[in-house]
C-alpha cells in the first residue's frame, strides 16, 4: 500500500502544477516609533512621572533628562497607572489581565494579580491599603496590598467601567462605564450606592473631580456624546452641560484633568490637535462650565494624554511629537523646550504593531450606532 500511495503521488506531482512554496508574512524592520499614551506624574518627586507606551511602563525624570523602561512589567498594552497618596507605590493594570504593584525608589514588581479577563482600570482604594481593579466585563474586585495575593468581588457594571476615580475625601468611589453612566460608591461599603449621575448619551470616558471646591462635591464627565457635564455628584445633579468647542463631527472626549492651583479643567477630545481650559463659574446660586481659552497643537500632533506637574506646566503626550509641554505666561499658554532625549522613541516596532497599537487606543469603537426605521443611522442612545 505504501508502495502505491508513493507512486500516486509521483504521478499527480509530474502531471499537476509545481507545488507552491508556504507563504511567509512580512514583518517589516521595526522602525515605526510608538506614542505615548499615558502620563501620571509623581504626587511628591516632581521631576518624575510614568508613561504608558503601548505594553511598556516608563519612568520620565525632569531632573535627570531621561526616561527608562521599568522591567517585569507588562505584555500587553498597559490602560492604568495611579501612584498612592503617600506615593511610595504606583499600580498598573493592562491587556495582558495583569494588575502590577510598584515599588517607586527603585521601580521593582512588589506584586501582581492575574485575572481572566483584560484590565480595564486600577487605583489605589482610599487609605491604600487595597487596590480596586475592575475588568473588561464591569467586574471590581479588590486585592490587598502589598502582595495582591488574594482577590474579592466587590460590585460590578452591566458593560466595561472605563475610568474610575476615588473621592478626595475617600468616602466614595466613582465608576463611568459604556452604558452612559456614572455610579458614586459608598467607601469602603461599595455595594451602598450613594447616587448615579444620569444624562449622557453615549458612553463616559473620564471623570474628573475639582478637589479645591470644598463646599461642593462637584465634578466634571465627559465622553462619546462629545458634551462635558457639571455634576453635584454626591446628589446626583446635573448643573450644567456644555456642548465640545471643537470643529470636529462627533468628539470623544479622552481626557480630563484638574489644575489645583489655577482651578481649571484641561480637555483633550480625540484626534483633535487641541487642549481646551475650562472653568467653573458662580453665578449667585448657580453654577456652570466656561471655556477660558484653548492651546493648540501642531496640526499633524496626535495627542493622547495631558497632565499638570507641580510647577503648573501642562504636559501633553501623543504622536507627532512624543512630548511637549506649555507653560501659563503673560501672554498666555507658552510652548517650552523639551529635552532631545524626550522626543526620542524609545519603544519601537512594525508599522503594523503600531496599527494595531493606535486601533486598540481608539475610543470612538464604543460609540453605539442604531438604525432607525427610515434606515438612517444614528450615533446616540437607541431612540424610543
Amino acid at each position: 500500500m505504501e508502495g502505491k500511495d508513493n507512486e500516486g503521488k509521483n504521478k499527480s506531482q509530474k502531471k499537476g502544477k509545481k507545488a507552491e512554496p508556504e507563504k511567509v508574512e512580512e514583518v517589516g524592520p521595526a522602525d515605526a516609533a510608538f506614542p505615548y499614551h499615558m502620563i501620571v506624574f509623581h504626587p511628591t518627586r516632581s521631576n518624575l512621572a510614568a508613561i504608558g507606551c503601548g505594553s511598556k511602563l516608563l519612568i520620565l525624570d525632569t531632573e535627570k533628562n531621561t526616561i527608562t523602561e521599568v522591567s517585569k512589567g507588562h505584555t500587553d498594552v498597559v490602560r492604568s497607572i495611579e501612584f498612592s497618596k503617600d506615593a511610595n507605590l504606583c499600580v498598573s493594570a493592562g491587556d495582558d489581565k495583569q494588575t502590577i504593584l510598584w515599588e517607586t525608589d527603585a521601580w521593582t514588581n512588589v506584586g501582581s494579580r492575574t485575572i481572566k479577563k483584560k484590565v480595564s482600570n486600577a487605583i489605589f482604594a482610599p487609605g491604600s491599603k487595597s487596590v480596586i481593579f475592575s475588568d473588561k466585563f464591569g467586574d471590581t474586585y479588590t486585592s490587598n496590598v502589598p502582595d495582591l495575593a488574594d482577590q474579592t468581588l466587590v460590585f460590578g457594571h452591566c458593560s466595561i467601567i472605563t475610568h474610575m476615580v476615588a473621592s478626595p475625601d475617600g468616602k466614595y468611589v466613582l465608576t463611568a462605564d459604556r452604558e452612559e453612566k456614572i455610579r458614586v460608591s459608598h467607601y469602603p461599603e461599595v455595594y451602598d450606592i450613594q447616587s448615579f449621575c444620569l444624562g449622557h448619551t453615549q458612553f463616559v470616558t473620564r471623570v474628573c473631580i475639582a478637589e479645591t471646591q470644598t463646599d461642593r462635591s462637584l465634578m466634571v464627565s465627559g465622553g462619546g456624546d462629545g458634551t462635558l457635564r457639571l455634576w453635584d455628584y454626591i446628589r446626583g445633579d446635573l448643573l450644567h452641560t456644555i456642548p465640545h468647542a471643537t470643529s470636529v463631527e462627533d468628539p470623544v472626549v479622552s481626557s480630563i484633568v484638574y489644575d489645583r492651583a489655577r482651578d481649571v479643567f484641561a480637555v483633550l477630545f480625540e484626534g483633535v490637535p487641541t487642549v481646551y481650559l475650562y472653568r467653573i463659574i458662580k453665578d449667585g446660586g448657580d453654577l456652570s462650565l466656561k471655556l477660558d481659552s484653548s492651546i493648540p497643537l501642531p496640526t499633524n500632533c496626535i495627542p493622547y494624554d495631558i497632565a499638570f506637574d507641580a510647577k503648573g506646566r501642562l504636559w501633553i503626550v501623543g504622536k507627532n511629537p512624543l512630548v511637549q509641554i506649555f507653560q501659563q505666561g503673560s501672554s498666555g499658554w507658552e510652548s517650552m523646550e523639551v529635552p532631545k532625549p524626550f522626543h526620542e522613541p524609545t519603544v519601537l516596532g512594525t508599522q503594523k504593531d503600531l496599527e494595531k497599537l493606535m486601533a486598540s487606543l481608539e475610543l470612538k469603537q464604543m460609540q453605539k450606532i442604531f438604525t432607525q426605521a427610515d434606515g438612517t443611522r444614528v450615533k446616540k442612545h437607541k431612540p424610543e
